[in-house]
């Protein structure tokens, strides 16, 4: 997989901390983060996934990102390679505030003429979600970050 990733051309890192996801964030996310709480089960971290600029996703390309929390990877992935973008998250208060970041991201391509891919975010609970299901055999590539993952695992 690093020869992989070593002979693939990276995607600009410009493109992952564009000014559209930046100021989205700022306006939806960040005034809310002191409202949630750092510890728990729900809580993992944000993740701004580098792989993205390695994958070789495309318009007709599908990425799944189970466990979304407020969405930023689905946004990377739609914003920088265009592709059909699906996440989905089991914690009301993020997926509420990931809902309102991917509008306010589709709001300001729009304004500005910036092509995107088709995003989408679920809340619901990812083992029994009939859009998981739907979406798994079509996915060319799936996320699961596996460290909110505990008593179930074990």
């Amino acid at each position: 997989m690093n020869r992989l990733f070593a002979q693939t051309p990276r995607l600009s890192q410009k493109i992952f901390f564009s000014p559209i996801l930046e100021g989205s964030y700022g306006r939806c996310i960040k005034p809310y983060l002191n409202l949630l709480p750092a510890t728990g089960n729900h809580v993992y971290g944000e993740f701004m996934p580098p792989m993205l600029g390695f994958i070789q996703l495309d318009t007709n390309s599908v990425f799944l990102d189970l466990g979304s929390g407020i969405g930023t990877a689905v946004a990377q992935a739609a914003f920088a390679c265009q592709c059909f973008s699906y996440g989905i998250d089991i914690w009301e208060p993020i997926a509420k505030l990931g809902d309102k970041m991917i509008h306010d991201i589709q709001v300001k391509c729009g304004l500005w003429r910036v092509s995107f891919g088709k995003m989408e975010l679920e809340l619901g609970d990812m083992c029994k979600s009939p859009r998981v299901i739907q979406l798994m055999g079509l996915a060319d590539l799936v996320l699961i970050n596996n460290k909110v993952f505990n008593a179930i695992c074990k």
